[in-house]
């Protein structure tokens, strides 16, 4: 069983710069007396933690303790004159504003047996699971090169009903070529024609499922619902004890389809924090000042200090 996340591998850094144009280093972290690495991710002067997933930064041991980690990320943004910081977390920071309020992560919690959940979730959608069989639906979960390019199609033409931006082809294909052995596609078939399509990650204890899509027309025959349903299966039988459904939005479409297999809604925060960073001209005019203080008599300084102290705090 793999028990490190992909998504805090240089491999996986290094294929978000060449989406986001960033430029990602790891950075040093302290807990405890030992050293820990964090990914970080700068662009136009801004420090970011935690790029495209808030899996892609703070690991969660570092979240259990970011009163002492936050301090030391910010002290690097100062040393290294970033205007701003950004941070991606799956645990609240008192006194700061969420800048994604809504966005919650959707997590299953996985028995031993598929059959509690079965029993948990309602008839209508029970139904909905059996029908695509009856219709001549199958499926495959595999690591299959071949079944990248299915994937794809099916994921743009959803992202495209949803109205989004889609990821580029090269990325999935770095991804899954770095990381082979970690990451599955799952294809759903109504006969022999590819209607659905789940990318699933493995992140040792949790199955991780980032991106899916099923061709719209063909949900009417609940491809989609079985989809999900044999993803449940499936990360059952692979020992794992969560699926992670990604990202929603509280009250939208996704949101409410993945809520009702039973899945746990758990807050995410992003935070902006500014770096305090003088302005070049603001720098210049307060060296200016300063000289000027220098070389003047005191009583100039004394003036000048009832003008100019309450801009220095």
């Amino acid at each position: 069983m793999n028990t490190n996340n992909i998504y805090r591998q240089d491999g996986f850094s290094t294929a978000l710069d060449a989406i986001y144009q960033t430029s990602h280093k790891n950075i040093p972290i302290t807990l405890d007396g030992k050293e820990h690495s964090l990914p970080v991710f700068e662009k136009n002067k801004e420090l970011l933690v935690g790029i495209l997933f808030e899996k892609t930064g703070l690991s969660a041991y570092m979240e259990d303790n970011l009163n002492m980690v936050m301090p030391q990320i910010v002290s690097y943004a100062e040393e290294n004159d970033f205007k701003n910081l950004r941070v991606f977390s799956r645990q609240e920071m008192i006194g700061l504003s969420n800048h994604a309020p809504g966005k919650v992560n959707m997590i299953l919690p996985l028995p031993k047996d598929a059959d509690v959940i079965w029993k948990g979730i309602k008839g209508t959608m029970r139904n909905r699971v059996r029908r695509p069989k009856r219709e001549g639906y199958h499926y495959t979960i595999r690591h299959h090169a071949d079944d990248l390019e299915i994937f794809y199609a099916i994921y743009c033409q959803s992202i495209h009903n949803l109205g989004s931006l889609t990821l580029p082809f090269s990325f999935f294909k770095d991804i899954f070529s770095r990381f082979k052995d970690d990451t599955y596609i799952q294809v759903g078939y109504l006969n022999e024609k590819p209607v659905c399509t789940a990318f699933l990650t493995d992140c040792g204890d949790e199955m991780f499922m980032p991106w899916a899509g099923s061709i719209t027309e063909y949900n009417r025959f609940g491809v989609n619902m079985a989809m999900y349903w044999n993803m449940i299966e499936w990360s059952i039988e692979q020992g794992k004890s969560a699926l992670n459904l990604g990202r929603s939005t509280r009250g939208e479409g996704t949101y409410r389809f993945k809520k009702q297999w039973l899945a746990e809604a758990r807050s995410l925060y992003m935070y902006n924090i500014p770096i305090y960073q003088e302005s070049e001209i603001k720098t210049k005019i307060y060296s200016h000042i300063s000289s000027s203080i220098k070389k003047s008599p005191e009583f100039v300084m004394d003036c000048a200090s009832k003008l100019f102290v309450k801009r220095f705090y």
